[in-house]
């Protein structure tokens, strides 16, 4: 198991350096000055902040693209505390993380 973090921090990305932690990024913190090099990360949808803007997101995902060799997953967008809500997300926009080459995740709703 692999506990992903930000790297907000020197000791942070440290223990992401020595294997210890993975990268969860999401727009608003581009893999670019964040992304520790060899480090798996996966790319969040910024719906649980409500900060999810289709626009950017896809932007974001076409961005971090040369990174992929290291991306454990890409979150499909999700409504928080909605799970058919959510499953809707799912069917709209699965295909086109996929499509983009990232391998996708499910956000699981009650």
């Amino acid at each position: 198991m692999l506990y992903l973090a930000t790297a907000s921090t020197g000791a942070t990305r440290n223990a992401m350096r020595q294997g210890r932690l993975g990268l969860m990024a999401q727009p608003g913190n581009a893999l670019g000055p964040h992304m520790v090099p060899g480090v798996p990360w996966a790319a969040d949808n910024g719906c649980f902040a409500k900060k999810w803007d289709p626009d950017k997101w896809l932007a974001w995902l076409e961005f971090n693209r040369p990174h992929l060799d290291s991306c454990l997953f890409a979150t499909v967008p999700d409504k928080v505390g909605n799970h058919w809500a959510t499953v809707g997300r799912w069917k709209k926009w699965a295909p086109r993380v996929r499509a983009l080459g990232y391998p996708l995740a499910f956000v699981l709703q009650d």
